[in-house]
């Protein structure tokens, strides 16, 4: 993967220094995709920490950009939808309305769970859900894990793969495992 963008840019995240994706946090600060978390010490990026919903919600909407504008009179229908962060709101009303993130349902009832953790078939369906369809599919019996990916997973999943925008590791794709901030950064630059 080669990382669009200077090579030369500065590091904005003091915690970023020789972590493996600082060149995708880089580029995608660059692009005003994510921002971190600004700290008396400095901006912090937390890679490796799980990223939530509502902060790939907000992640997706600045990615898609002027794509996404246009839905803040969008009526949630989650059941949750008052513990949605206010700085998460109009992301999570933009992904909504465009059909890219529809919550999950229980018990005959939709809830987004905005600070719960996102899984990696879960990213790749809202990713997915952004593209035009048609695009050739991976075989994922290379992965001992595939048959453990959601039926609503599976074309997103195999889309993906194919694009070489993500790949497993260890043999596997690990499809309910959450994603970290870090590997986020490296999916959507591979996107670029």
């Amino acid at each position: 993967l080669t990382i669009p963008g200077d090579p030369a840019a500065p590091q904005p995240f003091i915690d970023m220094q020789g972590h493996w994706a600082k060149d995708n946090t880089v580029f995608l600060y660059g692009q005003g995709v994510v921002n971190g978390v600004k700290t008396d010490s400095g901006l912090v990026y937390h890679p490796d920490k799980s990223i939530t919903r509502a902060e790939f919600a907000v992640l997706m909407r600045n990615w898609m950009g002027e794509k996404a504008a246009g839905y803040e009179h969008v009526v949630l229908p989650f059941v949750d939808a008052a513990d949605i962060p206010a700085w998460a709101l109009e992301s999570v009303k933009a992904m909504y309305g465009m059909g890219i993130i529809m919550g999950t349902a229980k018990d005959g009832k939709v809830y987004f769970n905005p600070m719960g953790a996102i899984s990696r078939q879960e990213v790749m369906t809202i990713i997915g859900r952004t593209q035009v369809r048609g695009f050739a599919e991976a075989d994922l019996t290379v992965f001992a894990d595939h048959s453990q990916i959601a039926d609503w997973a599976l074309p997103y999943v195999k889309t993906l793969v194919k694009q070489q925008v993500v790949s497993g590791y260890s043999g596997k794709v690990w499809p309910k495992d959450p994603v970290t901030r870090a590997q986020v950064a490296t999916i959507i630059t591979g996107l670029y």
